[in-house]
């Protein structure tokens, strides 16, 4: 086996298992989503549930007090004990009835009026009158009510106690509980007295508190709290299983989905490593063959339209897969060290095919790109030294009429590197360097005065959104606003439509290009731009 084909099989490993992450990922991040999804849904219901016995028992409290306070449970006949009892029940339907219990246990008012004779209650159905705080007990059968009831019992000094009936219904059904959440077989919602373990309201088959305090919570999900004064705890239970159903019924579907992608993922990365693999052969002699090209964006003064200038963009015509771009081939170039060369052709041919109009247009310039691998790997070192040396074959070449852009990202380091250097010295032969994709982050802005450039291309990502996006478009005046502060010149890159020229105009960048103005073309096409634009700003 050799080595060419060991490495094709252990890159092909790498793809192979760098495609099943993403599956991988997929159902781990989908299974944890269900989890918490369903942890989630407990709590928002277990909150509701006790912002209701919160608010239940603080109600209750106020009323019973009041009550205590303005009624006599051994004067059951004064009218005025009657109207306020009705006044309570009448007005809130927290209440179906509040009945009086007078020292001796007897039953001896309602919101009907006096009780004759005066019903005994048992002990099971009163408070502790040495607690004097508010108590509840039930649900429970009345003497009053044949539906049990939840009681909401006070204890008064030396005169029995006031009782507020409330059905336990309230809890569950009035304030909203979602019943369409379905918590499964073994799920339970519940309302607990924390202080006898009885079940005040709920829904679904709810265990005793000791089940539910001892239970192995492992394949469970819970989640509960207790009331203001720690009477009630809500709590809320659902089984794993449940909550993973969903989960289970999207595997199955999505399951092949993603094994299929998976698999589409790793024979197109086949074949683009063949492909590359091929580009990395047959770029060499797509130069020889005069196969790359180049075409010319018109850069324009805004105020005039007038061009002044182009964006040289490099592009392959290959014989078989038709014109690729540059991103397909450069870094095959840098990859197998040709992207020297080819800079060194770009500005060669960039040269030859604008010589003519650089003897008739004085002041025409053209912006060549330099990628990230050219300046970190010193590689334009040879086309300096090619400038500097004056020969037949460079004789065209004029360094004052290129402008070498590169990226924000690979300027995005400080002053007395390598690619500072490098820029330094382009500019010392009278080329000037633009900071392309300006706005994308990277640059430090408390050291982008030190970088040698003279020109900053705003990114097209803030022109687009001009008066569609408010908060981005504030964001391109204040890097406008900056640059011009900083004596930048001002470039705008993708303007495609005749609102965003007149913003940018009016916010005095100076220079902008885009298909607004004209696409890419070749030097033929753009000779006829340049001298169009350029006789109509003489007229």
């Amino acid at each position: 086996m050799n080595s060419r084909f060991k490495k094709q099989i252990s890159l092909l490993g790498s793809i192979l298992g760098v495609s099943l992450i993403a599956p991988t990922i997929f159902l781990s991040i989908s299974y944890f989503e269900y989890i918490s999804a369903t942890r989630a849904m407990l709590r928002a219901n277990v909150d509701s549930g006790v912002q209701r016995i919160d608010f239940l028992l603080k109600n209750g409290s106020d009323v019973l007090s009041d009550v205590a306070r303005n009624v006599d449970p051994n004067t059951p006949n004064d009218p005025n004990s009657k109207a306020i009892l009705q006044r309570i029940v009448y007005d809130k339907p927290l209440f179906r009835e509040i009945g009086i219990i007078n020292n001796q246990g007897f039953l001896t008012l309602t919101s009907f009026g006096p009780v004759d004779p005066p019903q005994k209650v048992s002990l099971d159905q009163r408070s502790n009158p040495n607690d004097s705080s508010l108590q509840i007990l039930g649900p429970l059968q009345t003497v009053v009510m044949g539906e049990e009831s939840i009681v909401l019992s006070l204890p008064t000094q030396e005169l029995g106690e006031v009782n507020a009936l409330v059905h336990p219904i309230i809890l569950t059904e009035p304030w909203g509980v979602d019943r369409s959440l379905h918590l499964g077989n073994d799920g339970f919602f519940a309302y607990i007295n924390t202080k006898n373990g009885e079940i005040l309201a709920g829904i679904g088959i709810i265990p005793s508190l000791e089940t539910i305090k001892n239970e192995q919570t492992k394949n469970l999900i819970r989640f509960s709290r207790t009331s203001y004064n720690g009477d009630v705890l809500v709590i809320s239970e659902v089984s794993k299983n449940w909550a993973l159903k969903k989960w289970r019924r999207m595997l199955f579907i999505s399951g092949p989905i993603t094994a299929l992608t998976s698999g589409l993922m790793f024979f197109g990365a086949l074949q683009l490593i063949n492909q590359l693999e091929g580009l990395d052969r047959e770029l060499k002699s797509g130069l020889e063959n005069k196969e790359l090209v180049i075409h010319y964006q018109p850069i324009l003064n805004l105020k005039t339209r007038e061009c002044v200038g182009s964006e040289a963009l490099l592009r392959w015509y290959h014989p078989e897969q038709g014109i690729l771009s540059p991103g397909l081939f450069i870094p095959v170039a840098e990859k197998t060290g040709l992207i020297n060369e080819i800079g060194k052709w770009v500005v060669m041919q960039v040269s030859q095919e604008q010589k003519q109009l650089y003897d008739k247009y004085l002041d025409l310039y053209t912006s060549i790109n330099v990628s990230p691998g050219q300046l970190n790997s010193g590689s334009l070192d040879d086309l300096i030294n090619w400038f500097q040396k004056p020969s037949e074959e460079n004789q065209p070449c004029q360094p004052h009429r290129f402008v070498f852009e590169i990226t924000e990202s690979a300027a995005a380091i400080r002053p007395g590197t390598i690619t500072t250097d490098i820029l330094s010295r382009l500019r010392t032969l009278g080329s000037r360097i633009a900071l392309d994709d300006f706005g994308q982050g990277y640059s430090g802005l408390s050291y982008l005065h030190q970088l040698d450039v003279d020109i900053l291309k705003i990114d097209r990502f803030y022109v687009a959104a001009i008066n569609q996006n408010p908060q981005i478009t504030n964001i391109l005046e204040s890097i406008i606003d900056l640059g011009n502060k900083m004596g930048f010149t001002m470039v705008a890159e993708g303007i495609e439509t005749e609102e965003q020229h007149q913003f940018l105009c009016s916010r005095n960048v100076t220079y902008g290009q885009g298909w607004l103005y004209s696409r890419p073309v070749p030097i033929q096409e753009f000779e006829l731009f340049l001298n169009r634009s350029r006789s109509s700003v003489d007229d």
